[in-house]
């Protein structure tokens, strides 16, 4: 690996870490909110942050990913300063229609919102607004190299906001309005601080946008448009069906530390791979990365969700309480969606290498928007709110399999025989589990793994060296 591969992965490992660091103190103060607020207001609160942090990045308009590209081409501090004013310039035009749709739809169609964002109607709408031009600054320091930086700035944003509205909940306001609140004053303060350091180079006359940027803007925006469907529909059919927040709350407490290790662990990994698959041209390399790799975060997660899966009647009431015992068996079935998501999670860098993001993002919309939200109609009356666990995992595994078979007809890259093999591992520690009553579904995961060489001990020792050492070469 040539120094510059080198420096990207420890500099996304330092990327990483500090990531991690701030998340892992939100995520031990969000399990005190899930305990105090119980699943009703929990219910509520989660409702309306899914929708705040899905619905803003879809009004930044790609901008995040676009300043990030585009940004370290531009020469002259004051064209890198141009481009983050389009950006603003456009957010703002943007933040103003939603805000005059939503005013309509109250006016108009105010049965469709739910009873929790008419009670902070304006605050929801103005949150929405203020993460979207986060992401625009986020956009920005990334291209100016400073993505550390700026994980440090929103790092101690979140805390900031989060231990207040905890401080507060102690103290007796058992609200969803009360982290919402404190995490809308906190933003607002850092987003002030934000503009005022960089409003000395603002120029608010430019409004000549390139060909290039517009196409990548609209890129990420369709991308991020299908990421807010797949993740909200759900929830809202959910509420909207079951018309009780407490399922939400419910469905949210069984899902919150498998998402958890998403976000702090998994969806951290593809990084360095964007950057690395798209710079190096030699395919075969790709091609043995992308299989060794794919199984052997398929093999670390299987054993982890599995552990969740076998130990899920401690975990969940230790962590959460005993409010939510209804959640134990959603939980212990959803964690063994991260060895899928593990499985997966090199193939977005791997088609944007390959200039095909779009097949990559259409599959996944229609799979994760239609197949899955009509199992969720089917079955929510019957099963509530752990339907969308049934749905999540079946139609999940249904892209995954379509992924990998249009990896074998359009680079003829044969991943399904390790999918299947993985699945079935799974599976199959599953049921002996359920019908022995034995904690034992992950020790036999494992052996099925070695004892079947899906994972070999020489090719984890090859491919760390190979990460770390130039002169190793990949045979895998």
């Amino acid at each position: 690996m040539s120094k510059i591969y080198r420096k990207i992965f420890w500099d996304t490992t330092k990327y990483i870490i500090l990531r991690n660091f701030f998340m892992g103190v939100t995520g031990i103060i969000n399990i005190f909110f899930v305990r105090f607020l119980g699943p009703y207001e929990y219910g509520k609160y989660s409702l309306v942050w899914n929708l705040i942090s899905t619905l803003g990045p879809i009004l930044s308009l790609g901008w995040l990913n676009t300043l990030t590209k585009f940004v370290p081409q531009k020469v002259s501090l004051q064209e890198k300063y141009n481009l983050l004013s389009q950006s603003l310039i456009s957010i703002f035009f943007a933040g103003s229609l939603f805000l005059l749709t939503m005013i309509f739809i109250k006016k108009f169609f105010q049965a469709f919102l739910p009873a929790e964002i008419k009670d902070i109607f304006y605050i929801f709408i103005i949150f929405v607004v203020l993460v979207s031009f986060f992401n625009a600054f986020e956009g920005f320091w990334r291209g100016l190299g400073k993505f550390n930086e700026f994980v440090i700035i929103d790092g101690i944003r979140s805390n900031t906001s989060s231990i207040l509205g905890l401080i507060l909940i102690i103290y007796g306001f058992l609200s969803y309005k009360t982290i919402l609140k404190s995490n809308f004053f906190v933003s607002l303060i850092f987003l002030v601080i934000l503009f005022s350091i960089s409003f000395k180079n603002f120029n608010f006359k430019i409004l000549n946008f390139e060909k290039q940027i517009i196409i990548f803007c609209l890129t990420f925006l369709f991308g991020q448009f299908i990421y807010m469907l797949s993740i909200n529909l759900d929830v809202l059919l959910l509420r909207g069906i079951l018309k009780d927040p407490a399922q939400v709350g419910f469905y949210f407490a069984s899902t919150r530390v498998p998402k958890l290790i998403e976000t702090m662990l998994i969806s951290q990994i593809p990084a360095p791979f964007f950057y690395y698959f798209s710079s190096n041209q030699n395919f075969a390399m790709k091609n043995k990365i992308l299989i060794f790799s794919s199984k052997f975060l398929g093999f670390i997660f299987g054993i982890v969700g599995l552990i969740f899966f076998s130990f899920a009647e401690y975990i969940l009431p230790f962590l959460f309480g005993k409010n939510y015992l209804e959640s134990v068996e959603a939980f212990r079935f959803f964690s063994l969606y991260l060895p899928v998501f593990g499985f997966v999670v090199l193939f977005s860098p791997f088609f944007v290498s390959e200039n095909k993001p779009f097949i990559f993002i259409s599959v996944y919309g229609l799979v994760m928007i239609l197949l899955y939200n009509f199992l969720n109609i089917v079955f929510i009356y019957r099963f509530k709110f752990f339907a969308l666990i049934i749905s999540y995992l079946t139609a999940f595994v249904v892209f995954v399999f379509i992924i990998c078979f249009v990896c074998l007809i359009k680079f003829n890259i044969n991943l399904i025989y390790n999918f299947l093999y993985l699945v079935s591992f799974i599976f199959i520690s599953c049921v002996v589990e359920i019908l022995f009553k034995i904690k034992i579904a992950p020790f036999l995961f494992l052996t099925l793994c070695f004892s079947i060489k899906f994972i070999k001990i020489d090719e984890i020792k090859k491919f760390l060296n190979f990460l770390i050492n130039k002169d190793i070469k990949l045979n895998i």
